[in-house]
């Protein structure tokens, strides 16, 4: 991940008061810089900073009008590199499902409505919105994301996109998305406190066709998931304890996962782990 002492926020060239103030709250949430933007490209207002002995900056979070995103100086101009919150494929998944189709994500989890849903690796939330639809209104879906930019990326996207069905904007409204580490997060939780944990690391080995994926890959971590995580994930999940893996992949034989969920031609498959009265493996972990 870039480090934060290299990233300030910002606005559009002109942006307004209403930009600004959203900018500058941004800013103290991050603990980084807010730099005015005064009609200047990002390589000048880098410049700028830089002449007052402040250091290099490398990456702006920039408000704008429509949307926020984050754009690395190295990548200034170029088509399909800026960071910004999208849905990914959850509004598709969401209407297949309305329409009495599968998702192997649901199917993994074993989701009904009003189950508790613990998703580990936020990211820009696409299988968090999936499962808050599936949970509904008297479900919880809490994400955690151990990137502070990622994570408020999606926190202002998922309070503030409007491009779906209101069912569907509901969803997205009602996750709780907290900044930190998931193992953190995960040990000061009680005992069985979610009928569900998931875990999506990204994968080592890109999927290289995941156009939308491949902006967010130099904001994310890209540790493999500790087995200690696994473990309090056991500890803490009510039900299941989802891992998810690329196809062919090794984290799930190295995690001990032998229960596989997954479409032969899938580019991914879930690891599933059944728990038993006494939150005990079944079928899935050797841990």
């Amino acid at each position: 991940m870039i480090s934060m002492d290299r990233i300030a926020v910002t606005t559009s060239a002109r942006g307004g008061h209403c930009q600004v103030d959203l900018a500058r709250r941004l800013a103290d949430d991050l603990d980084v810089p807010f730099v005015r933007r005064m009609g200047r490209s990002l390589e000048a207002v880098a410049d700028r900073y830089s002449e007052d002995g402040r250091g290099r900056l490398e990456a702006f979070v920039v408000v704008e009008a429509s949307r926020i995103s984050v754009v690395r100086l190295e990548d200034a101009g170029r088509r399909n590199a800026e960071l910004f919150f999208h849905p990914g494929m959850a509004l598709s998944r969401i209407r297949r499902l309305k329409h009495g189709g599968a998702d192997q994500m649901v199917e993994a989890m074993g989701l009904s409505r009003g189950d508790h849903v613990l998703d580990c690796t936020l990211g820009l939330g696409s299988d968090a919105i999936v499962s808050s639809w599936v949970v509904g209104s008297e479900g919880r879906v809490v994400g955690v994301e151990i990137s502070p930019v990622l994570a408020v990326i999606t926190r202002e996207g998922l309070r503030s996109y409007t491009e779906a069905d209101p069912d569907v904007l509901c969803a997205m409204r009602r996750i709780e998305v907290v900044c930190g580490n998931h193992l953190d997060y995960l040990e000061g939780r009680p005992d069985r406190s979610f009928d569900v944990v998931s875990f999506d690391p990204m994968f080592r080995e890109p999927v290289t066709t995941s156009v939308g994926i491949a902006p967010m890959r130099p904001w994310a971590s890209h540790d493999p998931l500790p087995e200690k995580a696994l473990r309090e994930g056991m500890r803490v999940a009510r039900r299941r304890v989802v891992i998810k893996d690329r196809a062919n992949g090794d984290d799930l034989d190295r995690l001990g996962v032998s229960a596989r969920v997954g479409a032969a031609k899938s580019r991914q498959e879930y690891g599933v782990i059944s728990l038993d009265e006494e939150g005990m493996g079944k079928g899935g972990s050797s841990l």
